[in-house]
């Protein structure tokens, strides 16, 4: 069967930006009701200040700045459904798959710009002049970046070199305006997580971060403060996790060492240590596991934290082995490329069972360990538009020997196997 040529293609693409632009205007005007409805006047605020932007073409560049819980997302979500009820385009995106399913229509901004993986200082979207991806971005009178502080200053000025190119062609001052004269609104927080710098330390990290690049001077920047999420037994919590992320909470210097300050918890948020970390920790986290790990609610709202991949391994054993069943292993096919250069025993060098031993960032280990009825994490972007994101959870339904079946517990689709 031979491969469809360029032209054939686009056409494929151009229909499936047709149909993923398809919105019923009327459920959008009773959305934007009910959202609106419930907007506090620290979001009305920002909600005034974006519509106007947009009503009056003034191409302004927003961020909205805000711990989680503060009402980002729903902020962008009252805005979408208002623009789409009178037939306006916005592009909604974030800089992750998972958050980006927590908009409607929402996409990666990679995959919506078509941002290079690699960017640097004079590159470019790969979009042509003429495309329907072209088209779509001149005629957008918004655009919603969620999670910008986790994305590298420089996919933003890539995206802000390309719409100056693209809408130049029919107004010459848009090569002067920020984003070419677009409307765009950014949100998250800056205490999360910042771009990864490989090998890079805490200055270049700062350097590749949104507020260091040439467009932030630009930027209106709003901050949301009231939590919308919390209940009442969670404020202390919420508000000592703020001051860390501030700087101000409590410090000691046993040491007396520059940069060696220690943040003193307080007891009260403390599990009381009874000898049995790993027992204590999951029944804190998860209690009544034996009989409830099957419950889908139960799972979603129950997480474990750790800073460091091999206490992740030991919390996921030991929470593995209370559950009921058989354990399947599933194990790498690691081998060495042979280099070209004769006489060499590759295989004595670098045994199969050291390179097992390995382990790289963004590489699962070795060897993995699953029941029918274990939780797991997806840790690649596999297919958006059917929930399969870094960062979606599901759960196993099924072990065979090189295929796994599971069920999807989070994201647009749960319930989908």
């Amino acid at each position: 069967m031979p491969l469809p040529d360029k032209a054939a293609l686009r056409q494929i693409e151009n229909s499936l930006l047709r149909e993923e632009l398809q919105f019923d205007e009327i459920w959008e005007k009773e959305e934007h009701q009910k959202l609106f409805d419930n907007l506090n006047d620290e979001q009305k605020t920002v909600y005034d200040a974006v519509l106007d932007s947009v009503d009056n073409g003034k191409g302004t560049l927003f961020f909205v700045y805000g711990a989680g819980g503060t009402g980002k997302t729903f902020i962008y979500r009252t805005i979408i459904s208002r623009l789409r009820s009178q037939k306006r385009i916005v592009l909604p995106v974030a800089s992750s798959g998972i958050a980006a399913l927590l908009l409607p229509g929402g996409r990666t901004a990679h995959s919506r710009f078509k941002i290079p993986l690699n960017v640097h200082d004079t590159s470019t979207c790969d979009i042509k002049q003429g495309t329907m991806l072209a088209e779509l971005l001149a005629s957008t009178e918004l655009i919603i970046w969620d999670e910008a502080p986790m994305a590298h200053r420089q996919t933003f000025e890539t995206l802000d070199r390309t719409l100056k190119d693209l809408m130049s062609l029919n107004d010459e001052t848009a090569a002067e305006k920020t984003f070419g004269g677009k409307t765009v609104l950014l949100g998250g927080d800056f205490k999360q997580i910042l771009p990864v710098v490989q090998q890079g330390g805490r200055p270049e990290t700062v350097l590749a971060t949104l507020s260091r690049s040439y467009l932030w001077p630009s930027c209106n920047v709003y901050t949301l403060t009231h939590n919308m999420r919390l209940c009442p037994s969670e404020i202390e919590f919420a508000e000592w996790i703020l001051k860390v992320g501030k700087g101000t909470a409590t410090r000691r210097n046993p040491n007396g060492l520059a940069g060696e300050d220690r943040i003193l918890i307080d007891n009260a948020l403390m599990l009381q240590s009874t000898g049995d970390p790993l027992e204590q920790i999951s029944e804190a986290a998860y209690p009544q596991f034996q009989n409830s790990f099957l419950d889908h609610e139960y799972l979603k709202e129950r997480a474990i934290l750790t800073p460091r991949n091999e206490t992740v391994h030991e919390v996921n054993a030991f929470l593995l082995s209370k559950i009921p069943g058989q354990t399947t292993e599933y194990l790498s096919s690691d081998s060495i490329g042979i280099d070209s250069a004769p006489g060499t025993d590759w295989q004595s060098l670098y045994p199969v069972e050291y390179l097992n031993s390995l382990e790289f960032p963004g590489l699962p280990s070795h060897r993995l360990d699953l029941k029918v009825g274990a939780p797991v994490m997806m840790l690649r972007n596999i297919n958006q538009k059917e929930g399969l994101c870094n960062g979606t959870r599901l759960i196993i339904t099924q072990l065979g020997k090189r295929v796994l079946e599971a069920e999807i517990m989070t994201g647009p689709n749960p319930g989908k196997k």
